[in-house]
Parts: C-alpha cells; sequence; structure tokens
C-alpha cells in the first residue's frame, strides 16, 4: 500500500492534498493483499511446509488462513478509511464524463461563464457574478456513495485474497490432472475479473444516476460467495 501510494503520488500533477492521493490508492487494497498472500504461501508450497503441515492433521485451508486474515486486515482498515473518513477523496470510484471547456473570449478577454471566472488584461484570474450550475458535475458522488465504496473494498479484498490463497495451495496435479488444475485456475481469474468489471461499470452507471450506488459491490459479494466455497474445498 505504501508503494501504491508512492507511485500515485509520482504519477499526477502537483499540489494535490494527500486525502485526494489516498483515495487514488486505497482502491487498490484488495490487490495488494493479494500480493501480501502470494508473498506469504508462495514460500510455504515450495518448500512443501503445507505437505508437511497437512501430515500433521492440519488442512491447507487452514494453513493458509493466516496469511489471508492478515492481508484481510490491512484491506479491511482502507474500507473503513474510505467509508468513515470523510477527507478521503473518492471521486475515482464515480467517474462521469466532464463538459467541455466553457472558456471564450470575449470583449477582449478570456472568460468562463460556467465557473464565474475571467482572465483580466495583466493575466491575473478573477470572479465575476455567480458560477453557473454545472450541468454535467465532474467526479459526481451519488448518495451511499461512500459507503457503496467501502463496502466494495471490503468484499473485493477477502474475494481476492482467498482466491489467491486457494491457487497457492491446491494440492500438486498429477500428470493426468494437470490440464483440470489449470481450468480450475482459470476459472478463479474469470471470476474475479468478471466481477471487478462489472462492479467498475456498476460505478459509473451509479455515476450517471441510473441505478443505486450500492450495487456497484452486488457482483463483489457474488464473487465472495464463490471464493469461500472454492476456498472451503481446501479443507
Amino acid at each position: 500500500m505504501a508503494l501504491a501510494s508512492l507511485i500515485a503520488a509520482a504519477s499526477d500533477e502537483g499540489g494535490i492534498p494527500w486525502s485526494e492521493r489516498a483515495g487514488h490508492a486505497l482502491p487498490f487494497a484488495p490487490f495488494c493483499g493479494a500480493i501480501g498472500v502470494w508473498a506469504a504461501l508462495a514460500p510455504v508450497r515450495v518448500r512443501g511446509e503445507a505437505a508437511a503441515l497437512e501430515a500433521l492433521g492440519r488442512t491447507r485451508g487452514q494453513v493458509g488462513a493466516p496469511a489471508v486474515t492478515g492481508a484481510a486486515i490491512a484491506a479491511l482498515a482502507c474500507a473503513v478509511a474510505i467509508g468513515l473518513a470523510p477527507a478521503v477523496d473518492i471521486a475515482g470510484f464515480y467517474p462521469t464524463a466532464t463538459h467541455a471547456s466553457a472558456w471564450r473570449f470575449r470583449d477582449g478577454r478570456f472568460e468562463d461563464p460556467v465557473r464565474g471566472l475571467r482572465i483580466r488584461e495583466d493575466g491575473a484570474p478573477e470572479k465575476f457574478g455567480t458560477a453557473a450550475a454545472d450541468p454535467i458535475q465532474a467526479w459526481a458522488v451519488p448518495r451511499h456513495g461512500r459507503a457503496a465504496a467501502s463496502l466494495a473494498t471490503a468484499f473485493a479484498s477477502l474475494a481476492i485474497g482467498l482466491i489467491a490463497a486457494r491457487m497457492l495451495l491446491a494440492p500438486p496435479a498429477q500428470p493426468l490432472r494437470k490440464a483440470r488444475v489449470l481450468r480450475d485456475h482459470l476459472v478463479d481469474v474469470a471470476a474475479c475479473g468478471l466481477a471487478i468489471i462489472s462492479s467498475a461499470v456498476l460505478f459509473q452507471v451509479a455515476a450517471a444516476g441510473r441505478a443505486p450506488a450500492l450495487s456497484a459491490a452486488a457482483p463483489l459479494v457474488i464473487l465472495l460467495g464463490f471464493s469461500v466455497k472454492r476456498y472451503r474445498a481446501l479443507s
């Protein structure tokens, strides 16, 4: 998460408050949690510790539970920050189309009647009149938008972490079963991709006012149920 925050800070324009930068980085919490699960369990798989612990009576699901829990705690903390901290900008969850530039040259000066700004002859900006209501609000956040963003982050964090652990801790495939194992991994990846894309589309639909904001979390709830069922198969 620290690396994601640094990348967000290095790739945006200057002068942006850290609350807005946090809004850019926190949505990546589910993927950061999955990377944490992978980093914790990959050595366990490579060194054969999962098989050794299984021989001592622990299921593969129990072996992966601490890594999944640790990653989930960190990601859920990000979800809580999104839901409870008004300073965290969540506009990135709700992208909307912006209007074309309203600047025009009139009476020897540039002015923007939408924002109520104009440029004086000396190049300095000044306010005039009252800013007009923008019919297409940039970064519009619908009702319950913050709760939807928080829930989507939490559900995605749990689901993706479970799927990452399952892919790593699945029993080694016998030569005749490698195609089946590969198929299972492809199903997991496809389910994650479909749920994330569906949620992103619903966030955009909600930003346009065509659907409730909380509907964007629905695909990730389904993904969580799918991932729990798949992970329990390891036990």
